[in-house]
């Protein structure tokens, strides 16, 4: 691999890491990725797919309508979940983006023999 390659190679895994760590802090506001086994809900906080789910959960029960409470609490977290979903898709349409580019103008190859 030549001077010029390893240079772009390493801007372009720079890059790579930075969207992977930008997405993996988005998913863990989302989703907690600790949890693994049933004692782990006891260990890390519950994040907000697991609030939402709750919540349709217990608005499910009864023969009544959901109250304005819980109402009000699915727009907080919807609204939540949606800002996060949107810096996931900037992340995507403005980071990726960018990498594909990089990646396609770096004329590195994929596989080298050398």
């Amino acid at each position: 691999m030549c001077i010029r390659d390893r240079f772009s190679a390493k801007e372009i895994i720079d890059l790579a890491d930075k969207i992977a760590k930008e997405l993996t802090k988005y998913e863990n506001v989302l989703y907690q990725t600790k949890s693994k086994s049933n004692q782990d809900p006891l260990n890390f906080p519950i994040r907000l797919n697991n609030k939402l789910a709750h919540l349709n959960s217990l608005s499910s029960i009864g023969d009544y309508k959901p109250t304005d409470q819980s109402v009000a609490f699915k727009s907080e977290v919807v609204k939540l979940i949606d800002d996060e979903l949107a810096k996931i898709y900037a992340v995507f349409e403005n980071d990726v983006t960018k990498l594909n580019k990089k990646v396609k103008q770096s004329d590195i190859n994929l596989i080298n023999l050398d």
